[in-house]
């Protein structure tokens, strides 16, 4: 992730707490804090323009919320995944 910091562009890798945190989440099927760690890694990879990791993440994110019936946060998502889309090269799906 690329962030401003003291007047410069500062580049951060992911921390390596965040995928191990997915990981002990998936092994205790805690869909709520699944849902919130992969939004937030799917989210940091439509920021770098990641397409791959943003769709993988994002999917995840919504499998979490849907298990938990969660359709108002599913909502949400919405403008993030038209974000990918174009990002993507498809213009015309986002608009859908």
């Amino acid at each position: 992730m690329i962030v401003e910091g003291a007047g410069h562009l500062v580049e951060l890798e992911q921390p390596e707490i965040i995928d191990d945190a997915l990981v002990v989440f998936e092994r205790e099927e805690d869909e709520f804090y699944i849902a919130l760690v992969a939004g937030g890694v799917g989210g940091n990879g439509l920021m770098e323009r990641d397409v791959a990791r943003a769709v993988q993440y994002g999917l995840r994110s919504l499998q979490a919320h849907q298990a938990m019936g969660d359709v108002a946060s599913i909502t949400l998502m919405l403008r993030a995944a038209a974000a990918t889309w174009v990002l993507g090269g498809q213009p015309e799906a986002a608009a859908t």
